[in-house]
């Protein structure tokens, strides 16, 4: 999962903030480097919460793979 798609299953990057509580360059980031295992919780447990399905950890891991890829689009 890129973190372009994380992002659109939860409605955008400021709704990724508000469920992490990072800050919008910190979140600018993770086109780069992926979520940091830290939010992973949060974002798990928000996506439960409004019924978002696919956000497990290996859909979270897999957006530290492919943050390089990501950002050289």
């Amino acid at each position: 999962m890129t973190t372009a798609k994380l992002f659109g299953l939860f409605g955008g990057r400021e709704v990724v903030m508000e469920i992490t509580g990072a800050h919008r360059n910190t979140v600018n980031h993770w086109h780069r480097h992926g979520v940091p295992y830290r939010h992973w919780p949060a974002l798990r447990r928000a996506a439960a919460e409004a019924g978002i399905r696919g956000i497990t950890d290996s859909a979270l891991a897999s957006t530290r793979q492919n943050g390089r890829k990501e950002a050289r689009l």
